[in-house]
């Protein structure tokens, strides 16, 4: 997670899992799951900073345009100067070369936001596949892909990677992160945000925690003002069914037949999946009683 002036706090534990496997000879395979705005490109510059690293974010376009993108951050890495000094016409084509990169000594390849990537590329999970292996096996890689739990946890690798899936900032690492606000704001500000560091960001510790509030939940164009609904926007489709969804869940409808009655939505299997939506994206949160 990233604060004021670019100085990187928490995740310590998410960064000594990468650090051992980077320490660790030969092949290895991570994987980062975590909603949008969580912080996984945060945390992977911050492993990245002094490797050799290949940090590539896809982005929601077509082939075309983020093999252009995987072109450009190749380059990079091999002369920050240079944005165009290798051009790839397919992603095997990409894959091939970084593999033989590796050849040299150890490579980190990054693939962030692998679930844009996965649909712009057709067949790219079997091609992924087959690099995991019997090809990236043989060399000195790191290969990390970042995506949504919700996709990264349907995704079959034929191995096992290690997983890390991020969640938000606990209270501890909140608090070492703003040194000027004293215990009651403190605890003000991690009740108000749940130590989303999508939402942190927003915070000016040179401001009291009302003025925060103000800036943040009460104005037009604060972070927080319409917060659940531009996350159902950007990340569901039919955000009209998961209002529904929210209003019965609202009023108290907590068994799944009466939430089923009240929004039509026709099965208890389909407000099922639209429930663990959005639990994904931590609008709701699945609560078991202890019996």
């Amino acid at each position: 997670m990233i604060y004021q002036n670019n100085t990187f706090f928490g995740r310590e534990d998410e960064l000594s899992v990468l650090e051992k496997c980077y320490a660790s000879n030969g092949f290895q395979f991570i994987t980062i799951a975590g909603r949008g705005g969580i912080g996984k490109t945060a945390l992977l510059r911050e492993f990245c900073k002094g490797k050799k690293a290949i940090l590539f974010s896809a982005i929601k376009s077509d082939a075309v345009n983020n093999l252009k993108a995987l072109s450009r951050a190749v380059s990079k890495s091999l002369y920050k100067e240079v944005r165009d000094l290798v051009t790839f016409k397919s992603m095997d084509s990409a894959l091939e070369f970084i593999h033989r990169l590796a050849e040299k000594g150890r490579e980190i390849f990054v693939i962030d936001n692998y679930d844009d990537l996965v649909g712009s590329i057709e067949g790219l999970p079997e091609l992924i596949k087959t690099y995991l292996s019997h090809i990236f096996p043989k060399r000195n890689i790191m290969l990390i892909l970042t995506g949504s739990e919700q996709f990264m946890d349907s995704q079959t690798f034929g191995t096992d990677p290690v997983s890390i899936h991020l969640e938000n900032l606990s209270f501890s690492e909140m608090r070492d992160s703003f040194r000027t606000f004293q215990d009651y704001d403190m605890v003000t500000l991690y009740a108000m945000t749940g130590g989303d560091p999508n939402i942190l960001r927003h915070v000016d510790p040179d401001r009291s925690i009302r003025d925060n509030i103000d800036s943040m939940c009460l104005s037009s164009d604060g972070i927080m003002f319409d917060l659940p609904l531009r996350r159902m926007m950007s990340h569901l489709r039919s955000p009209e069914a998961y209002c529904s969804l929210l209003a019965a869940i609202s009023d108290g409808l907590t068994p799944m037949k009466d939430i089923v009655s009240r929004t039509s939505m026709g099965s208890s299997a389909a407000c099922s999946t639209y429930l663990s939506n959005l639990v994904d994206i931590g609008i709701v949160e699945k609560e078991v009683p202890f019996h």
